[in-house]
């Protein structure tokens, strides 16, 4: 983790409805990227952020910036690993990011699987 408290330029990993609401509610407070995995998901995401933005007091889809792109992802300083809640998975993508973006604080919404296993899958180290 970061010695900073503050991100300036954060991202979700993802493009479902919790990545979107986080990336929502984020918009509030500055620019904010999201990772979907088409294009498909990547029009349905900035449609969610849009609508959901509006509900977010100074929400600003205008903030939002979707890409299919990792890469899009290198200079972030926080990312939010937000897909389906699925082992393989998340920790592929987990240990993605930890290429793509070496320096940011990788976070993830997991509910049910184990963080330690997940970042030792993904060959993620502190």
């Amino acid at each position: 983790m970061s010695e900073s408290t503050e991100y300036s330029r954060p991202a979700l990993a993802g493009s479902g409805t919790v990545a979107c609401g986080l990336a929502a509610c984020a918009t509030a407070f500055g620019p904010v990227r999201i990772l979907a995995r088409s294009d498909t998901s990547a029009w349905r995401a900035e449609e969610m952020v849009e609508e959901l933005s509006e509900r977010i007091p100074a929400g600003d889809a205008r903030n939002a910036k979707v890409t299919t792109e990792i890469s899009d992802l290198t200079d972030c300083d926080l990312v939010v690993e937000a897909i389906v809640e699925d082992y393989e998975a998340k920790s592929a993508l987990l240990g993605a990011l930890a290429e793509v973006c070496p320096d940011a604080d990788l976070a993830s919404t997991t509910s049910s699987l184990g963080i330690a296993a997940l970042g030792e899958r993904g060959q993620i180290s502190d």
